[in-house]
């Protein structure tokens, strides 16, 4: 499963997975380098990673609306995916 999301604001989801029995390890998700943009699709290692591009130091988070993919690589993203699921709680219905 691959969760294009910020994995600190809104839902727990580190717990949600805990309590399903879900290992971290099977989970994919978009990082991307507040400095570079150089942004990369793999299993959650928390936040605050150093860039495998650049060099820069913690500057790798998950995606999120501060700084996220450009649309040439959320088509990227996108691709990745056999099946795509966009459950909203509030906003305008988005569309992908």
């Amino acid at each position: 499963m691959l969760l294009h999301t910020h994995w600190s604001e809104g839902w727990d989801i580190g717990r949600m997975l805990e309590e399903k029995n879900i290992p971290f390890s099977d989970i994919l998700t978009t990082y991307v380098c507040s400095k570079c943009s150089n942004y990369e699709v793999r299993p959650f290692t928390g936040q605050e990673q150093n860039c495998v591009k650049c060099g820069s130091q913690r500057t790798v988070n998950t995606t999120n609306t501060g700084k996220g993919v450009t649309e040439k690589q959320l088509n990227e993203v996108y691709n990745l995916m056999d099946v795509y699921c966009h459950p909203f709680t509030s906003g305008g219905q988005e569309l992908p």
